[in-house]
């Protein structure tokens, strides 16, 4: 399975974590942005690994929810019917965020601990 990680980067620390434990799961590494090239037309090439990926991860935070980015990324996601996860990995509004995200269940990833592995890999 392949993971598409969307996330703010004031969340990066604990993305990380969630991009590790990821990695330990997942057949094929998740995606994420740091692996962009210089040069790369940046903008196409996170389109093309949401399309390409079977799941797009939305790292939920205050700030990814409020990041244009991972918005429109999100967005992309949903046009191109990907499986949805969204993973909290900081506090947030569940009652100001997108639809999607209201409706479908969180992983709760503030504290990285066995059950939020369990929940992970489920």
């Amino acid at each position: 399975m392949k993971a598409f990680v969307s996330y703010a980067r004031k969340d990066e620390e604990q993305v990380r974590l969630l991009q590790h434990d990821l990695e330990e799961l997942c057949a094929v590494p998740p995606w994420i942005d740091r692996e962009l090239a210089g040069g790369q037309p940046w903008w196409n090439e996170i389109l093309h690994q949401i399309r390409t990926a079977d799941v797009f991860v939305l790292a939920a935070s205050r700030s990814s929810l409020a990041s244009a980015a991972c918005l429109a990324e999100l967005e992309y996601a949903l046009a191109a019917r990907r499986h949805l996860l969204p993973v909290m990995v900081a506090d947030l509004d569940l009652a100001t965020a997108p639809d999607p995200i209201r409706g479908t269940q969180l992983i709760d990833y503030r504290q990285r601990t066995a059950d939020a592995a369990i929940q992970l890999a489920r």
